[in-house]
């Protein structure tokens, strides 16, 4: 096994080992320092006894020399292995169909998913039973190691030098200061952001994230500000991951040409920036949050050891299986039903025709129980809180809002809509959409034989059939998926996808002269297919020197502004400074970080108190149009403490700073921004 995917499945397994200590810390009420001191225990543990399995099992199957690398030895021979493959004219039909569905049924949903609903379904019958799956070593050699691992250090930079600054740093980071200043206190018990005794975590589901807390305890231990250690730390160690993670899955699909589809799938994540929620935005540009890490790095491990354990099962591939699930599961609640849907995509795609392979699929459910377990519990919690914020005020106002929920649904769920809108989410709405459908449809035909060929037809199979379903989206959204129903496309492996495309002509000619110059030239023409780059200005990003990933004014006027006054004051702030301060250590409260972190605490704050902070926050912009708002301002000053204020200083906020003035605050500093403090 190279060292590449030593380190990736260490990292695994480390990361898994802690996302377990500290679930179970949360569960008991413990602290960060619990937490650290119950990873440490459980990791000597695991370390124990993976080395004892790993004995074992060199002892009890001694590799013969010449056999394919492996990570459990030879697989036994195939009966699949005399089979014919795919004929070359279902494989042109299939190709053909995917494009004119790509450019054809965009605009129809319903008919765009019975047709690749066919396709794919008579694809992944034919694979599965009259595709070879051969075990061919993947290529090797330190000079092709030694280029993985530049492609991993050039990924390190662009992550470091890439800034695009995502609002969702605003809870996260919060969620890491708040364990790293207070690492006696109970992990993840409530709210930090707002200041208010009592209040739990905005939602439920965070309490199950991990990878926070792993970068307090980083920050606690050698002392970097948690920001730091997000943006710097954490970004280059995962950045690092990225190449390695994919060329682990690569080495099962295309083990002849798996560097370059590593390159090409480096490509598709860097080239491509049409969408907020494209994968690609995902990668080196946020990098350093949890979801990225899961969809960068985890969900390819994910894929390539449901594909491992498959065909040669193990105790050690049972247990990665299980870890790099664990994992995900730490980084984010969406790995609750997105992990074990990649793993048994994955796993099905590689069962052999033996007698009783089906176990193997049952094996594969057993190392997911871990994380279906713990999402039981979790979608029981979403289920009660919902419950209690549908049903929270007088029975007349409950019946109007079920009612309202109900015909929301109703438009939301509509047969193709939430297909439809999670393509346009995820893959924007031009070009780069097209291609991305052609791809899911249709790079089985291009994808080589075997392994590849199963995996590029059978994973997209079934999550078009089972989570892009357009006719139960209603019951995946409430049981499974949530609200964000375009996260289904997460386990749509699009990008390695287009990378089986891109590298297609490596596999279809033997001929290096021909086939290079025409796979540089696809990767060129891809290039023109986004509307702008992940690295381009239009996506939001700026190159330069390695920092903090926070817009350079409005942090600055955070820092200043939180740096004036004692940890925990109350302050108010426009919105865009405000989601912010937070993030500081010994930080302050602001009343309203971010509309979505305060709607969820209606039913413990009141509508009414939620609307005058909505309505105090606007009122230092100089935004909104309540007749009354001076009044009902200086009402929030008393109600809720404040301490400071943070103006724009414009003409619309002059009754702002009057109003300031007259209550007794005075202004002690700034001048488009003024800060005002009470006397």
């Amino acid at each position: 096994m190279p060292w590449s995917e030593r380190v990736v499945d260490g990292a695994c397994f480390v990361f898994a080992v802690w996302t377990v200590a500290c679930q179970a810390t949360v569960a008991l009420g413990g602290s960060l320092w619990l937490a650290l001191g119950v990873f440490v225990a459980a990791g000597l543990i695991v370390l124990g006894g993976l080395s004892y399995v790993r004995r074992a099992a060199v002892g009890a199957q001694p590799r013969s020399p010449g056999s394919p690398e492996g990570p459990s030895g030879p697989a036994p021979p195939d009966p699949e292995a005399r089979a014919s493959g795919v004929p070359r004219g279902v494989r042109i039909g299939g190709l053909v169909l995917a494009i004119s569905a790509a450019i054809f049924l965009r605009e129809s949903p319903v008919a765009l998913w019975w047709l690749g609903l066919g396709v794919l379904g008579v694809a992944g019958s034919l694979s599965l039973f009259r595709e070879p799956l051969r075990d061919a070593p993947p290529a090797s050699g330190p000079r092709r190691e030694g280029l993985l691992w530049v492609l991993a250090l050039l990924a390190v930079a662009v992550a470091l030098v890439a800034h695009r600054p995502d609002l969702d740093d605003s809870f996260y980071l919060n969620l890491a200061v708040a364990s790293a200043d207070a690492p006696g206190d109970p992990l993840l018990a409530g709210d930090t952001l707002h200041g208010v005794p009592g209040l739990p975590l905005h939602h439920p589901v965070y309490r199950v994230h991990t990878w926070e807390v792993w970068n307090a305890a980083i920050s606690r231990l050698t002392g970097i500000p948690v920001a730091a250690v997000f943006h710097f730390v954490s970004a280059s160690l995962v950045a690092l991951l990225v190449p390695l993670a994919w060329a682990r899955l690569f080495r099962r699909l295309v083990p002849r040409h798996w560097l370059w589809a590593v390159a090409a799938v480096l490509w598709v994540l860097v080239i491509a920036g049409d969408a907020h929620r494209w994968y690609g935005n995902f990668a080196f540009v946020r990098i350093w949050q949890g979801k990225s890490v899961f969809l960068s790095v985890l969900l390819p491990v994910i894929w390539s050891a449901g594909l491992d354990f498959a065909r040669r099962p193990s105790t050690r591939g049972f247990l990665l299986l299980g870890a790099a699930q664990v994992a995900a599961l730490g980084c984010t609640s969406t790995a609750v039903w997105a992990g074990p849907a990649a793993a048994l995509s994955a796993a099905a795609c590689a069962l052999p025709s033996v007698r009783y392979a089906w176990r193997r699929l049952g094996a594969t459910v057993l190392a997911s129980a871990y994380v279906l377990i713990l999402g039981l519990g979790v979608q029981q919690s979403v289920f009660q809180d919902r419950e209690a914020r549908l049903t929270a005020g007088p029975d007349a106002i409950v019946a109007e809002r079920i009612e309202r929920k109900r015909l929301l649904v109703d438009q939301r769920h509509a047969p193709g809509t939430q297909l439809a809108r999670s393509l346009d989410l995820v893959t924007g709405a031009g070009l780069l959409q097209a291609v991305c459908i052609a791809a899911v449809l249709g790079a089985w035909a291009l994808a080589p034989r075997g392994l590849g060929r199963r995996f590029a037809c059978g994973v997209p199979l079934a999550v078009w059939a089972l989570l892009l379903n357009p006719y139960f989206s209603s019951e995946l959204a409430r049981f499974a998926i949530g609200g964000s129903h375009w996260r289904a496309l997460w386990v749509l492996p699009i990008p390695a996808l287009l990378a089986l495309l891109l590298t297609a002509p490596l596999e279809l000619s033997r001929r290096r002269l021909v086939a290079v110059p025409i796979t540089l030239a696809a990767f060129a023409a891809f290039g023109i297919v986004p509307a702008h780059s992940a690295l381009s200005p239009a996506n939001g990003v700026s190159l330069r020197s390695p920092g903090l990933k926070f817009p350079v004014e409005e942090h600055a006027l955070a820092r200043a502004f939180s740096s004036r006054l004692p940890a925990g004051s109350v302050v108010v702030a426009p919105r865009r400074i405000a989601a912010w301060l937070p993030t500081f250590h010994d930080r302050v409260h602001p009343i309203l970080a971010r509309d979505a972190y305060l709607v969820g605490f209606r039913t413990q704050l009141g509508g009414q108190n939620v609307a005058l902070r909505v309505l105090m926050t606007d009122f230092v912009s100089g935004r909104g149009d309540e007749p009354d708002a001076a009044r009902h301002f200086v009402r929030g000053l008393q109600r809720f403490g404040v301490d400071a204020v943070l103006v724009v200083a414009r003409p619309e906020t002059q009754v702002t700073r009057k109003t300031l003035r007259e209550v007794g605050f005075e202004h002690v500093g700034g001048t488009e921004i003024q800060v005002w403090e009470r006397r």
